[in-house]
């Protein structure tokens, strides 16, 4: 596996459309990156979904200013080495109508969280896969967006693995 961070070129911002939202698998990663090394992580994660998965594929980033021109050209550069797409919502305006401060005034949340949060009002997308920047997909992430939903709004995996998913 090519763990390399030179993530690859194809920006596509939220009104250029490649795939049509039902061709395609959606997935939301929330970058905050002040130090400007969390963009790695999510880097990973976007080059382990790529790399494992056939179908059509599009990350939404959730970011603020704190994702440096040079991360954003990497995310774009893999996208477009693994023939997928990388889109870009900057939430610093949300974040501050919910806040003046949000790192103080959130509390026990973290600026993830209130990314997370931010998703049914920014994306006008009917189902999406939220990832933490904390982990690898080793496998196609088709078969976790192929799980039937059926009426519930939200599926989180219960732990220890072996019990079914909980869905809300």
């Amino acid at each position: 596996m090519d763990t390399s961070l030179e993530f690859q070129e194809n920006s596509v911002t939220m009104d250029q459309e490649v795939w049509s939202n039902t061709d395609r698998i959606e997935v939301v990663l929330a970058v905050y990156d002040p130090k400007g090394d969390y963009s790695r992580w999510a880097g990973v994660v976007v080059t382990s979904i790529f790399q494992n998965t056939k179908s059509p594929v599009n990350v939404t980033i959730l970011h603020d200013t704190t994702l440096t021109d040079d991360n954003r050209d990497r995310f774009n550069r893999t996208a477009k080495r693994f023939g997928q797409n990388v889109s870009f919502v900057d939430v610093s305006e949300q974040i501050l109508r919910i806040s003046t401060n949000p790192d103080s005034d959130a509390g026990h949340l973290s600026r993830g969280t209130l990314y997370r949060l931010l998703i049914p009002d920014l994306l006008n997308i009917p189902k999406v896969i939220y990832l933490d920047c904390d982990i690898v997909v080793n496998l196609d992430i088709a078969e976790l967006w192929n799980i039937p939903m059926e009426n519930h709004s939200l599926a989180t995996p219960c732990f220890p693995p072996l019990l079914p998913p909980l869905f809300i």
